[in-house]
């Protein structure tokens, strides 16, 4: 097909030999208010030929003025001078540009700009102060053989060996000398900006602020313009100076190096880098670190070495022998082998790959004499599966015992104190852990040695109020809350966490009738409430209490309390987790209370409910079948795609903890709408799709996931990524992928093994999607229907790439756990003509073909 031919938009301009004179004039004096030169220029050179008049000269001349800035603009210099030439040619009635004599200085054509500067006694004076600086700047580096062209009295001339002396005494690093010569520089004289820079640069090492000042005062347009963004580099933070020397070079990078004190060897590894590009291979990088390890310290050039090596461990060890270098020690070794697990995200790799190198560590302590550092970083190799995972926060399951990893990573955690037993943090976390797990007599273990060391620190105090709590021993948490308080008058946490112990035991009074112990606990929370959150869970807690007594005066309180909240979502939640607690069916009282019909939650007042409910698992809250059928409905109707990402984003984590997997699976496709593929809401929303796990592997969704894990770990959220990979591997098998999705009618075939690794057994499948496409494929390998309507699907959605894609990554994954030979069945050979075809004979010493299942 032919290509179409590009046609240029008409031009609204006629030709300027179809114009009067006049309409051509006013023709071309539109295109030169409009910025187009190149038609300003031809129609007023046409003007020129018919009548030399100046308005038309002038015309002319400003047109070939602004098509030269426009040139220079685009770094066409050569052209631009062209411009300007032509400009000059005009003659004498056209004003000298100072822009002209400029770039004619730049270029070497000194003669020339002498020649223009005799004739500039018209010039603005702007414009002359900015040809004088720029001819004493040259004056400096040319000396006599510029300024013996000037007259005798002009100032250039005759303040030029003052300013080389300034500049000479800089330079010899004599102070005095140059406060002598800069005291004799006028104010107005054409070198008073290299004064000014001078005066900078006095000031820069101890004055960095005021040099910046003084710099700001010079123009850009200035002749010493250069110098002074030398100085302005050298006035930048380390790091973003290193960018720019990087990515700049030239004299004015090299000055700027040398300002920062640079030594000459480091601005030649400098020069190095710089020609390396910004994306050097490892090894050419690697080269030029062991040429400079001198300046670079060898410490340092060998971390940077097994950062460039882990990439590529083991293959590249080659590369240290290549450079002379030290052969890995067995710490080295394990280091980058932790790094290489932290790289590909595998929470049990991790954890094994820091307790090896721990392990190697202690070997090392035992061997020499262990000071103070040998044991901090043992502790902290212990410590880093922790860091990386954050899985001794994740939030318990009753349902499944903890895992492998997380045992291990809780033993290293554990163990790391013997090694550095002054880390408050770690001593908490374990204790919060074990809270969270209902493991009082591991978590007052821990408690007793950090309460030994640290008697009167604020967060063991409250952790200790918090395990007392926890055992039900409200009397010694009174007693400890008020050391707090003594201490800390508005520790607003330490009083909230004990009303809510007193309004615990008050409801277990309430749900075994006794409504007098009740009142007595209340009375006792009311001595500590002082926010308004508890003030309202004590009121409501009242007014429950007084439904058992009196049933009007207490649905009175109640609905008070209800008018205070809103009538709203948030009443609702707070009714129902209430009513729960002691014994009351939430929806009947819902029901009571006329909030069964209540108005569909807003923002506001979905993120108070949220709030409310965050609150409550925090205490140790856990949402019954009642309250969960009372409050689903309501909250499913709430406005979920007016929150914010962050705000949604905690919504899933409080809905997850809570188990309200049909509300969750709302709010997380309402993100997904404007967040579209974002992992964290495809991992919401998969898990509340499916809380008791998907072991299809070719569920749709399961493969979104994957692809959320990917795109994950491409935007660097390893948290995320980590979450992800966990949840993939509770849903499949142990080969990745579940049962195996070929789990087809036996035929009578001799399967063909792989040869080694190159190659997948899924390979003619993938060739026939491709050649004769999915359906024909699916036909030929007789795919059971299930299957079938799961693969048509995928094809349908997102094409038949993402099928081939699907297979790619179970057979990559399938490869770790082992050889799987001959999996997938070839096609059968087609039937003989006239009948079907006849079974293979079996000899008698041959075992029945057994179909391998690699899933």
């Amino acid at each position: 097909m032919a290509k179409k031919q590009k046609r240029r938009a008409a031009s609204t301009n006629r030709k300027p030999s179809q114009l009067s004179p006049e309409a051509l004039a006013v023709q071309a004096r539109q295109n030169l208010d409009a910025n187009r030169f190149r038609d300003a220029i031809a129609d007023f050179k046409q003007l020129v030929k018919v009548e030399s008049r100046p308005e038309w000269q002038q015309g002319l001349a400003d047109a070939y003025a602004g098509r030269a800035r426009e040139l220079t603009a685009k770094g066409m210099h050569k052209e631009a001078m062209v411009m300007w030439d032509n400009r000059a040619a005009l003659g004498t009635e056209v004003s000298v540009s100072v822009d002209h004599m400029l770039m004619m200085m730049r270029a070497g054509r000194l003669e020339s700009a002498l020649e223009q500067l005799a004739r500039s006694s018209d010039m603005a004076p702007e414009d002359q102060n900015r040809l004088r600086s720029a001819i004493a700047a040259l004056a400096l580096t040319q000396g006599a053989a510029l300024t013996e062209r000037l007259p005798a009295d002009d100032p250039i001339r005759r303040q030029a060996p003052t300013a080389s002396a300034a500049l000479d005494a800089y330079c010899a690093g004599d102070d005095a000398a140059l406060r002598a010569a800069l005291s004799e520089i006028p104010f107005r004289s054409p070198y008073r900006d290299l004064a000014q820079i001078l005066k900078a640069l006095q000031l820069l090492p101890s004055s960095p602020i005021e040099a910046e000042k003084t710099l700001g005062r010079i123009g850009s347009d200035s002749g010493f313009a250069p110098l002074k963004q030398a100085a302005e580099l050298a006035l930048l933070p380390e790091s973003t100076f290193l960018e720019q020397a990087l990515r700049l070079s030239g004299s004015r990078m090299r000055l700027a190096c040398t300002l920062k004190g640079w030594s000459d060897e480091r601005i030649a590894l400098l020069d190095e880098l710089r020609h390396l590009g910004p994306h050097p291979k490892p090894d050419t990088l690697l080269s030029v670190m062991y040429k400079h390890r001198g300046q670079l310290g060898e410490a340092w050039t060998r971390q940077k070495t097994l950062r460039l090596l882990f990439p590529h461990y083991p293959t590249r060890l080659d590369w240290l022998k290549t450079l002379g270098a030290p052969r890995l020690t067995p710490f080295e070794r394990w280091l980058i082998a932790c790094w290489a697990a932290e790289e590909i995200e595998n929470s049990w790799h991790i954890a094994d790959s820091w307790s090896d190198l721990a392990d190697e560590l202690k070997h090392l302590a035992k061997k020499q004499a262990a000071g103070p550092v040998d044991k901090l970083r043992v502790a902290l190799a212990l410590r880093r599966t922790d860091q990386v995972t954050d899985i001794l926060s994740a939030e318990p399951d009753a349902e499944r015992a903890p895992s492998d990893v997380e045992q291990m990573a809780l033993k290293q955690v554990e163990e790391s104190l013997d090694w550095d037993p002054e880390d408050r943090r770690t001593y908490l976390r374990l204790i919060a852990f074990y809270r969270g797990r209902g493991r009082t007599k591991d978590a007052r273990r821990i408690l007793a040695a950090a309460s030994e060391r640290w008697p009167d620190d604020m967060g063991v105090l409250q952790t200790s109020m918090e395990v007392a709590i926890d055992s039900g021993a409200f009397k010694k948490a009174s007693t400890i809350a008020r050391r707090i308080l003594e201490i800390d008058p508005i520790n607003s946490g330490v009083r909230d966490a004990l009303v809510n112990a007193h309004l615990a035991h008050a409801s277990k009074q309430m749900l075994q009738r006794r409504s007098d112990l009740a009142t007595k606990e209340l009375g006792a929370a009311r001595e500590w409430a002082r926010s308004e959150h508890a003030l309202e869970q004590l009121d409501i807690a009242c007014g429950l209490n007084r439904l058992s007594t009196d049933a009007d005066a207490g649905m009175a309180e109640l609905g008070q309390i209800v008018e205070r909240l809103g009538k709203g979502l948030d009443a609702q939640i707070a009714m129902a987790l209430a009513a729960d607690s002691v014994g009351h069916v939430p929806s009947s009282l819902l029901k009571a209370l006329k909030l069964k019909s209540a108005r569909v939650a807003d923002k506001a007042d979905l993120l108070a409910a949220l709030g409310r409910l965050r609150r409550f698992l925090d205490r140790g809250g856990k949402i019954s079948k009642r309250v969960e059928s009372a409050i689903n409905p309501p909250m499913a109707k709430g406005h979920w795609a007016q929150l914010e990402r962050q705000d949604i984003e905690s919504a899933c984590e409080t809905l997850r903890r809570a188990g309200l997997h049909q509300v969750r699976s709302k709010a997380a496709r309402a993100a997904l709408k404007r967040w579209r593929g974002a992992p964290i809401f495809e991992l919401h929303a998969f898990e509340a799709k499916y809380p008791n796990g998907c072991h299809d592997p070719f569920n749709k969704d399961l493969m979104t996931l994957e692809w959320a894990l990917d795109r994950a770990r491409g935007d660097g959220d390893t948290r995320t990524a980590l979450r992800i990979q966990g949840l993939i591997d509770r849903n499949v098998g142990p080969f990745g992928r579940g049962p195996s999705p070929f789990d087809l009618p036996p035929f009578d075939f001799d399967p063909e093994p792989m040869s080694g690794r190159g190659e997948s057994p899924l390979e003619p499948f993938l060739e026939m999607i491709e050649d004769v496409g999915l359906e024909a494929a699916m036909d030929a390998f007789q795919m059971p229907k299930n299957l079938r309507k799961d693969l048509r699907k995928l094809a349908q959605e997102q094409g038949e790439d993402a099928v081939i894609e699907l297979f790619d990554i179970m057979f990559n994954e399938m490869l770790s756990a082992g050889p799987l030979d001959g999996f997938l069945p070839l096609p059968p050979s087609p039937p003989p003509k006239g009948g079907k075809p006849k079974p293979r004979k079996k000899p008698d010493d041959e075992d029945p073909p057994i179909q391998t299942d690699p899933f």
